[in-house]
């Protein structure tokens, strides 16, 4: 019976191809370029909505000088919204400023560096998948649907969403290095750089807060096998990091939400179990994508919010079980929950639904259906 489970747990973990590390290089690059090629025509597009106020307008982002006001300050400094005053994301306006320096205010350099972002993104997501299962055919699908899925249009053509982007190329950038690292027998320089990039995707959005509890989920599904000291070594300095990082916000800063008119605790779990559950359907089907959702607040219980709230909770308990199966499948749906839990009203925050937020909870879409199409 042993034997048995190591042969299928072996045959799990088999490359579909035998390439070497130059030929993966080539895949992702390929996967890159597709990115590319697909948003190349957002090059033309101007400054909208928000980027006036925060870039144009904003005088502290015309200069490289300005890195400690956005290092002590909130995201929307020149603002005087109040509910925009509780955002701390000084990466995303160093990006601006370096923007600036380099293309002054022409439109279509921001816009190439979201869709570089955006191209090293899919790569990183298909890399994370081929560390995991070992299996090219099934990365290479990831890393395909992720260039190519159309609910990233926002994040990807409007400038300002370049957060989630940012977010969630460290976050997966961080995820690299600690599965690279769990598998050597002693400590190297690749966990100093995945707590680096893990701090810088904390300073780029909230919902790089997600990632110590992505890779408690992984050791899980995929069990390194080294001893718990080395695993509490590894896994201590994230939660450390995002304690530090909670301490300098909320405890030095002061930079708290300040929103106007929030949900109560049962508007917010109604409300938002129907938008989570619009969110699984853009992922599936995604069919008329709007990018400024208007979201009626539901404060009674109805038998729609009803069949959300019971749908979703089905989805966790199915996506736990198959995690403790050691599925990757439990894995990624699991995924997809903890990186959409950020913008569920548990902490308030200025919108109730846009596309933008399902950019780091897509690489768990995108995973599933590699696994399904890979193997």
């Amino acid at each position: 019976m042993e034997m048995a489970e190591k042969a299928a747990e072996k045959q799990r973990f088999r490359p579909s191809f035998q390439l070497t590390p130059r030929q993966h290089t080539w895949i992702f690059a390929a996967v890159a370029i597709l990115s590319v090629l697909v948003y190349a025509n957002s090059l033309k597009n101007d400054f909208v909505w928000d980027d006036n106020e925060l870039i144009v307008d904003n005088q502290s982002v015309h200069s490289l000088s300005s890195l400690p006001a956005f290092l002590a300050g909130h995201f929307w400094s020149q603002s005087s919204q109040p509910s925009a005053r509780g955002y701390y994301r000084p990466v995303v306006l160093l990006s601006y400023a370096l923007d600036y320096a380099l293309w002054d205010e022409s439109p279509a350099g921001f816009h190439l560096t979201n869709i570089i972002l955006h191209a090293l993104a899919a790569a990183l997501a298909c890399m994370l998948v081929l560390q995991l299962s070992r299996n090219l055919a099934a990365a290479l699908v990831v890393g395909t649907l992720f260039a190519v899925h159309p609910v990233h249009t926002e994040s990807v053509t409007f400038i300002s969403g370049r957060t989630d982007v940012l977010a969630t190329v460290f976050v997966l950038l961080s995820l690299c290095l600690y599965l690279a690292e769990r598998g050597r027998e002693h400590l190297s320089f690749r966990l100093p750089l995945a707590l680096m990039f893990f701090g810088f995707g904390l300073l780029s959005k909230e919902v790089a807060a997600t990632l110590p509890a992505l890779l408690v989920a992984v050791e899980i599904a995929s069990p390194s096998g080294i001893p718990m000291r080395k695993r509490m070594l590894l896994h201590a300095p994230f939660w450390l990091t995002l304690a530090g990082y909670l301490a300098l916000r909320f405890g030095l800063l002061r930079i708290n939400p300040q929103i106007e008119g929030k949900l109560s605790g049962l508007e917010a779990l109604l409300t938002m179990s129907t938008v989570a559950l619009d969110y699984f359907r853009l992922l599936l089907a995604p069919l008329n994508l709007c990018a400024d959702y208007v979201v009626n607040v539901q404060r009674s219980i109805s038998p729609l919010n009803l069949a959300a709230l019971g749908a979703l909770a089905l989805g966790v308990v199915l996506a736990l079980l198959l995690l403790m199966k050691r599925r990757f499948a439990g894995l990624f749906l699991l995924w997809i929950f903890v990186c959409l839990s950020p913008v569920m009203h548990i902490v308030p925050i200025s919108a109730l639904k846009a596309e933008r937020f399902l950019y780091l909870p897509s690489v768990g879409y995108c995973a599933l259906v590699g696994l399904m199409g890979g193997w």
